[in-house]
């Protein structure tokens, strides 16, 4: 899911003696010329992230069971008579 406020961040995989760069709306920069707020901010960015996808894995897991669940019932009503 995109939304147009929506801040983009990605990071490259770190590698020894190299500068870390973070690419935040499509402007890149080096990690480790951030601030301290602004690497606080980062770091929470990365946490929410990890905690939509674990949300959205549960959302299809629970929404998954409940179409099962509907399914049963329907097996279970009772048998219209013509």
């Amino acid at each position: 899911m995109t939304d147009k406020n929506e801040t983009v961040v990605a990071a490259e995989p770190e590698k020894e003696k190299k500068t870390r760069k973070v690419t935040i709306d499509n402007k890149e920069y080096d990690y480790d010329s951030l601030n301290e707020a602004a690497r606080n901010q980062l770091g929470n960015l990365r946490v929410a992230d990890q905690r939509i996808a674990q949300l959205q894995q549960e959302l299809a897991l629970v929404q998954t069971a409940r179409g099962a669940y509907a399914k049963v019932l329907a097996d279970n009503l009772p048998k219209e008579e013509k």
